[in-house]
């Protein structure tokens, strides 16, 4: 099963059989490559955003694909489990890809939300209880042939960038919310201000002094599919205000390295 930290342990105490697995590269941001290929490069990156250990990323980086390898050649069923945004949806086209040109006769499985009907303003997995995972479970749904090439099509185009995944998703893809969550993403596509969507709200939300904290829940609220994490919103923030002609002003120690405490302004 494909899931981050927080949902483990509720996973493992809705009484689903089979052992849940971590398995995330954060597909939807940065440079990628082929996978495992670029494994080491996509550590490092994710080890500079997140202001981590490069060697401790690429160890987990490689532990969960063999865990995920070792689940699939044991005759296990993969089943992902997957908000429909663009982070989570990202990670599945990788995997997705990952498992099935390793064992192309994989049997994959999908838990896929947008809503929950006992669950007001639902936005992610993490909001159920364990009994209300074990009910998705029970309705969860084989990836169809046409959906598992879908989801390749979609990581031919993350590999590719922005602009190749606005492209696809104005195409008809099998995959429910996958042509939204590749459109959303084409629009981080470098713009003539050498801005992204998701850099062009954040100048404009620093037009006045606001915490990064506060920051990144403004960018979440215009989001139609919450997606971006906090610390991927403060490496967004540090990284603009790095730049030479920067837009923004971020106070020492700087969005990531305070927590999202540090002040930020226009320039």
């Amino acid at each position: 099963m494909r899931c981050g930290d927080d949902l483990l342990p509720k996973l493992r105490a809705s009484g689903i059989p089979g052992t849940p697995l971590k398995w995330t590269i954060a597909a939807c941001q940065g440079p990628l490559g082929g996978w495992p290929e670029a494994r080491e490069g996509r550590a490092a990156w994710l080890a500079s955003r997140g202001g981590a250990d490069r060697e401790a990323v690429e160890r987990g980086l490689i532990e969960q694909d063999a865990a995920l390898l070792r689940a699939v050649r044991d005759g296990e069923s993969l089943v992902f489990w997957c908000e429909a945004d663009p982070y989570d949806l990202a990670d599945l086209a990788a995997a997705t890809a990952f498992v099935l040109a390793a064992e192309p006769d994989a049997r994959l499985e999908l838990v896929l939300l947008d809503a929950h009907p006992e669950v007001a303003n639902f936005w992610g997995l993490n909001q159920l209880t364990a009994g209300q995972l074990a009910d998705c479970f029970v309705t969860r749904t084989a990836i169809s042939a046409a959906e598992k090439e879908s989801l390749i099509r979609a990581w031919d185009a993350l590999r590719s960038g922005a602009l190749a995944c606005r492209d696809l998703g104005q195409q008809t893809l099998a995959l429910p919310f996958l042509a939204d969550a590749l459109t959303r993403l084409g629009e981080e596509a470098i713009h003539l201000d050498g801005l992204g969507l998701t850099e062009r709200r954040i100048v404009a939300a620093a037009a006045m002094p606001i915490s990064a904290r506060e920051l990144y829940l403004e960018i979440q609220r215009q989001e139609h599919r919450a997606w971006l994490g906090d610390t991927m919103v403060f490496a967004m923030i540090d990284e603009l205000a790095l730049r030479l002609d920067a837009p923004i002003v971020v106070a020492s120690p700087g969005a990531l390295r305070s927590g999202g405490d540090a002040l930020v302004e226009a320039a």
